[in-house]
């Protein structure tokens, strides 16, 4: 059964901005005709703004659909706002690409996971809000001074120590939880 175009963008889950472009400047343009290529794309969508990139995104029923950056945030605002009619009348949706998983959201994710299993809400809450947390920050800090210290001195080795403190952060903030949720009271 043919899904409702104006569907499209909602259906299509897990678009990312590609690469390390800003997911504030991206959108999914989705509904035009099967064979427009990307550069036609890109002709089109820059009446908004000026266009970065453009890729081809996912297909729900052989449409094409596209990942466009934009150079702003306001004019990825813009496309999704307006209504967007490409040739002979054939209606172009869009929305914003979805936001990339962090490693925060995963670490979050598993502790929500673990807190659903065994029902130990409160003490799972506080050991977040706690212990997890400032841990987190307090090594995402101290990976932006090790990504400082890099662009300043020798690469390798101060990407060397950098991830393995980082790693063993993680490590030890897990560990931690382990010993927190499955002691003994």
């Amino acid at each position: 059964m043919a899904v409702n175009p104006a569907f499209i963008p909602k259906e299509l889950t897990d678009v990312y901005a590609p690469g390390s472009y800003d997911s504030n400047c991206s959108i999914l343009a989705c509904n035009f005709p099967t064979g427009t290529s990307p550069e036609e794309c890109s002709n089109f969508m820059s009446w908004i703004g000026p266009v970065v990139y453009v890729e081809e995104g996912p297909s729900l029923q052989r449409e094409a659909n596209f990942i466009v950056v934009y150079s702003k945030p306001d004019f990825a605002v813009k496309a999704t706002q307006e209504e967007l009619v490409f040739n002979e009348g054939c209606r172009v949706y869009c929305r914003f690409v979805d936001a990339k998983p962090t490693v925060w959201g995963n670490i979050t994710n598993f502790f929500q996971g673990i807190d659903q299993q065994y029902g130990a809400s409160d003490q799972i809450s506080n050991f977040i809000n706690d212990t997890a947390a400032p841990a987190f920050y307090s090594t995402s800090n101290q990976v932006n001074e090790g990504i400082q210290n890099i662009l300043s001195s020798d690469v390798s080795n101060q990407m060397a120590q950098g991830f393995s403190n980082f790693s063993n952060q993680i490590k030890e903030s897990v560990a931690y939880a382990t010993n927190s949720l499955y002691s003994p009271m």
